[in-house]
């Protein structure tokens, strides 16, 4: 008995971790979660989501072409992909949900006992605040129910600060190596930005109020350790964070970063707040999420405030009165250092506190004031981006008040701790009304499916018959760049951005965003309800649109909802689908799914007399024949500066195998590639591209460039063109996107930052065996 005392707190971890690893299959019941903005697909389809639309800087996924740092999910997809060898997808689906659980609740007891430097004591008030953390009602909403890459900061936050501290208090490089190990295996909370700079705005802020209680010594040391610790993570993560930093430095049209500082961004900012700043302090004090803005936009689990936590939010005044009690009495129980590091985490809570709620009297207008600080309209959506901080540093506060409760009055301590056990495991039973509730604006359309063999066996026949340079357009149009695939054995829909490329390698356009904020994205909309088929034929041969694919199973409670509009619905109809296609090419087994051909089939690659093959995602082989003139190279891609054409030594059309001739262009295609990398490839940074001054803007969108023979001629060796009996000449051309050469680049500087490190943990162990 007294060995199971000893471990009780080992006993109640173990518990929570099985319970958490079961939370999943509560929730839903054997099938996959996979919807919403950013997808959840790569949770269960790791391999396919890294080979279609993670390793390239250009990237299609429901959408024109864009360059973005998508790279951020290399490592994690990697070994996501060798644990899918052994565990099902539902098994993988539902650990991604529990594990961030699991490291939150594990790593926040160490970091806490770190930041206090407690040894052993006060264990089981520790347990209760890792529990009061991962349990929170307010990280349900913000992150269970929304399950996307921020939810990894849950575990990664507390990892990171219980090795931050031990390298602070030990100066050992070896917790800076594992700390970077595990930055390494989670780049996807790294890249998590405007969450993880919501905790870490109101620290610095912290930091800067109470600095003046530390000597002056000790900020320098500080200073020099934290420059170590996070510029070495900083570093490690240059494999995503080089081709980050270059879409800043380069804002080509289409760009991640070219949306991200848009003016739409800075213009939206204001109006965003003050609709959404309707919240108060007492709500998040209570650890309850904004019951205002919940009901303001009446997200579908409203049922959760006016069944529950209305009814037992009394109970929760129980956390105010530990958090306000702590505050205090913590001069009497806390030692000097400890007092100026809880001052520092009450400061930060504090400004946490603020950001999280905005809505706090003349505080607004400051807010609103800070969108002039470059960058700051991240936090547009406030609510969203504050909460895990929020919450990791209010549960840091609620665990010091239960220690110093504790010891204030030691006799009736643990029926004290069992009743904030109690009323901690309640907050958390409306879990299931929450994360499991109906599609929005729907009563009865569930969230969670096994996606259908007929729709994976469609995508099948559409990878082997369809080449990846095409586009599809997918119908129902809907009104951001959703899809909707229905479950075979219920009405429970997938609703996020569409999986035709994850799963067919072709890239389809599915609703108004999928045109990146161009005109099209202003018109597509018109075009369709007033059923204007030349205009919408026209569109579509511009984008390369020359297939279209439709979906019979949508349930008529979905068509109503949020995702499409009701106008354009009823317009795409049996007229609309004969004003836009020429022929049937293909019907799914229970003719849920259908596939035909537009009117004009248009080629990716356009020019006279030019064969073209696909090499990746990145780069395309083109061979020009017979060029007298100066003529047009179309690339039907979103226009982007970084897309450069170079010349390749000795031409020829060896390159091109099961070559097929568009009727209508006369385009000739060969059969595409498919490759991830060649080494070659890096050569394309150091050699000077040709026909650059002409590359410009087709169709307000695309790219083309003005081939100039006579220029060949010139200026370059009879080695790089072949001449015609007639004078003409043929050459050989190499479309490659350069900025793909940032994540090579990066990912060497990776690897040698992990390589320089390894070496001098060697060396200083080496160094420690020799005095001795």
């Amino acid at each position: 008995m007294g060995k199971l005392r000893k471990h009780k707190v080992s006993i109640l971890n173990i518990f929570i971790i099985f319970f958490l690893l079961a939370l999943p299959y509560y929730l839903f019941a054997g099938k996959l979660y996979l919807g919403g903005d950013d997808t959840r697909l790569f949770y269960s389809y790791p391999l396919e989501f890294f080979k279609t639309s993670t390793f390239f800087s250009w990237y299609k996924f429901s959408s024109l072409g864009i360059n973005g740092p998508s790279q951020y999910m290399v490592p994690f997809l990697l070994w996501w992909s060798l644990l899918g060898l052994i565990i099902s997808k539902v098994s993988m689906n539902y650990l991604a949900l529990s594990l961030p659980l699991i490291l939150g609740l594990l790593y926040f007891q160490k970091a806490f006992k770190e930041i206090f430097n407690l040894k052993g004591d006060n264990e089981f008030e520790v347990f209760l605040g890792s529990l009061f953390y991962v349990l929170s009602p307010i990280l349900i909403i913000n992150q269970l129910f929304v399950f996307l890459i921020s939810i990894w900061l849950i575990g990664y936050i507390p990892i990171i600060s219980y090795y931050y501290l031990k390298y602070l208090r030990t100066s050992n490089f070896l917790f800076v190596f594992i700390a970077s190990l595990w930055s390494l295996f989670f780049a996807q909370a790294v890249y998590s930005i405007p969450w993880l700079a919501g905790f870490l705005l109101p620290v610095l802020l912290g930091l800067i109020f109470v600095s003046v209680l530390f000597k002056k010594k000790d900020i320098v040391f500080f200073f020099k350790n934290s420059i170590v610790f996070f510029g070495f993570i900083f570093i490690s993560q240059a494999f995503w964070l080089t081709s980050f930093v270059s879409t800043y430095l380069n804002l080509g049209q289409n760009s991640f970063s070219s949306k991200f500082l848009s003016k739409g961004f800075l213009d939206t900012f204001t109006p965003t707040i003050l609709s959404t700043a309707t919240g108060n302090v007492m709500y998040p004090l209570l650890n309850v999420f904004h019951r205002q803005i919940v009901f303001d936009f009446k997200w579908n689990f409203i049922s959760a405030y006016t069944n529950f936590y209305d009814k037992i939010i009394i109970l929760n005044v129980f956390f105010l009165f530990i958090f306000t009690f702590g505050v205090l009495k913590h001069k009497k129980y806390l030692d000097n250092f400890q007092r100026k590091l809880f001052l520092l985490i009450l400061v930060s809570f504090i400004f946490s506190l603020y950001f999280f709620t905005v809505n706090i009297g003349l505080l607004l207008n400051i807010f609103i004031f800070l969108r002039h600080i470059p960058g700051f309209v991240m936090f547009r959506n406030f609510y969203d981006k504050f909460a895990p901080g929020y919450v990791i540093l209010y549960s840091v506060l609620i665990t010091v008040g239960l220690i110093i409760y504790a010891k204030y009055f030691p006799k009736i301590k643990t029926y004290f701790l069992i009743i904030f056990f109690l009323i901690t495991v309640i907050n958390f039973m409306p879990v299931k009304t929450i994360v499991d509730s109906p599609l929005w604006t729907t009563k009865d359309i569930g969230r969670e499916i096994i996606i259908p063999k007929e729709y994976l066996n469609f995508m099948d026949y559409i990878n082997k018959n369809v080449s990846s340079s095409n586009n599809i357009l997918s119908i129902p149009f809907g009104s951001s760049v959703y899809t909707v695939i229905k479950d075979s054995s219920s009405n429970n829909v997938y609703v996020g951005v569409s999986p035709v490329k994850l799963f067919s390698g072709v890239n389809d356009i599915s609703g108004h965003l999928s045109f990146n904020f161009t005109k099209e994205a202003n018109v597509i909309d018109g075009i369709i309800a007033g059923r204007k088929y030349n205009q919408l034929n026209s569109l579509m041969f511009e984008h390369n649109i020359n297939y279209v694919l439709v979906t019979r199973n949508i349930p008529q409670e979905v068509l109503n909802a949020w995702v499409f509009n009701k106008n354009m619905v009823d317009t795409q109809d049996a007229a609309f689908l004969e004003g836009i296609t020429s022929k049937k090419i293909a019907e799914s087994s229970r003719g849920n799914y259908e596939l035909y051909q537009a009117k004009k089939v248009n080629s990716l690659i356009n020019s006279e007399n030019v064969y073209f093959k696909k090499i990746s995602q990145v780069e395309y082989v083109i061979y020009l024949k017979g060029i007298k003139n100066n003529q047009e190279l179309s690339f039907l891609d979103s226009y982007h500066p970084g897309w450069k054409l170079f010349l390749q030594k000795n031409p020829s059309l060896s390159f091109c195998s099961d070559p097929v001739k568009n009727s209508y262009t006369g385009v000739t295609e060969c059969k595409a590639e498919n490759r991830l990398f060649d080494i070659s490839d890096l050569g394309y940074s150091f050699i000077s591209p040709v026909f650059d001054n002409t590359h410009d803007l087709k169709y307000d969108y695309a790219n083309k460039w003005t081939i100039d023979p006579g220029y060949i001629k010139s200026n370059v060796k009879s080695s790089y063109y072949k001449v015609n009996k007639d004078g003409s000449i043929d050459m050989e051309l190499v479309l490659y996107f350069v900025p793909q050469n940032y994540f090579y680049f990066g990912s060497i500087i990776s690897i040698l930052t992990f390589i320089s490190g390894g070496l001098y943990l060697l060396y200083l162990r080496l160094n420690e065996k020799h005095k001795k």
